[in-house]
């Protein structure tokens, strides 16, 4: 669930701005969420992601991919090597969980960028 404050949404209002960024949403998404209302979006629509918020332009993609949130780890890794992503961005989980992620996808990808979010702390990406 992609909820106000979280890491995830913090990124999307982000990410929804930049013409060469995606937004990949998985499985389901409470319709009263702002994950619900991203999910839904497509390029070019203007959405207001919750009451506070101004309007935002949809500038990035959107792709929706139905798998449960609760993916193996191998299911991930799997998704990685489908969609060649140059960057990756871990979100959830714990710090046991985040680390052996990480690292087991720098063994199987050496050439990608991971980097784990951490609440309040922006991502410099090069």
């Amino acid at each position: 669930m992609m909820v106000e404050s979280t890491n995830s949404f913090m990124l999307a209002k982000r990410f929804l701005q930049k013409k060469d960024s995606a937004i990949f949403t998985v499985g389901y998404m409470d319709p009263s969420t702002p994950g619900s209302i991203i999910a839904k979006a497509k390029r070019g629509d203007k959405i207001q992601l919750t009451e506070r918020e101004e309007k935002i332009e949809v500038n990035c993609e959107i792709k929706n991919f139905r798998f449960s949130a609760h993916s193996k780890r191998e299911e991930l890794l799997s998704l990685i090597s489908t969609l060649k992503p140059d960057k990756i961005v871990l979100i959830h989980g714990d710090n046991e969980a985040i680390g052996w992620m990480g690292t087991s996808i720098l063994k199987q990808f050496r050439t990608k960028k991971v980097f784990a979010a951490e609440n309040f702390k922006s991502i410099i990406f090069d």
